[in-house]
C-alpha cells in the first residue's frame, strides 16, 4: 500500500512561520552586513578549528552567522515540506521533477563555482549552497504548479 506524499508533509500552517524565518534571515543578513551584528554566547562544539583545534569543547563565539543560517535553512525547510493550501494528488506528481531540476541546476552552479570562483567568494557560494536547492525547488515547483493550473483551466473551458 503506497502512502501519498502529502501524508508525510507538515500541515499548511507551517508555511507562515517558514516565511517569517526566511524574512528574518534576510533582515538579519542585511543587519549583519551593515552593522557587524554580534551575538556572543557559549556554544558546545563537537569539532572546531579556528585558531586552534578543539574537540568536544564549550567556548564563547559570535553566534550571529549561525542564527542567520538557521533562520534560512529552517524557514526554507518549512516552506518546502509543508502541504499546499488546496492539495490535489496531481500536485504530488510535480514535486519529483521540481526536485530533480533543482538538484540539476544547483549541481551546475557548484561545478561553475568550483572552476571559476576562489577564496572568500567560494566560501560565500558554499554558504549560499546550504539553501540554494530549496530556493530552486520552490521556483520550479511553483512555476510547474501555475502551468498545471492554467492547463487545467483550459481543459475545463473546453
Amino acid at each position: 500500500m503506497r502512502k501519498e506524499l502529502n501524508h508525510y508533509l507538515l500541515p499548511y500552517g507551517w508555511k507562515i512561520p517558514g516565511f517569517c524565518l526566511v524574512l528574518a534571515g534576510i533582515i538579519l543578513t542585511i543587519f549583519y552586513i551593515r552593522t557587524d551584528f554580534r551575538v556572543t554566547i557559549p556554544v558546545f562544539a563537537i569539532f572546531s578549528y579556528y585558531m586552534e583545534m578543539k574537540f568536544m569543547a564549550i567556548f564563547k563565539t559570535n553566534f550571529a552567522d549561525e542564527l542567520i543560517l538557521l533562520s534560512f535553512v529552517g524557514g526554507f525547510f518549512m516552506l518546502v515540506f509543508s502541504k499546499d493550501r488546496r492539495w490535489k494528488p496531481d500536485l504530488d506528481l510535480l514535486k519529483g521533477p521540481a526536485l530533480f531540476k533543482a538538484l540539476f541546476f544547483n549541481s551546475i552552479l557548484m561545478l561553475f563555482s568550483i572552476l571559476f570562483i576562489y577564496g572568500q567568494g567560494f566560501f560565500a557560494v558554499m554558504v549560499f549552497n546550504l539553501f540554494s536547492t530549496y530556493i530552486l525547488y520552490l521556483i520550479f515547483y511553483h512555476r510547474m504548479k501555475i502551468r498545471e493550473m492554467k492547463a487545467e483551466g483550459k481543459r475545463s473551458d473546453q
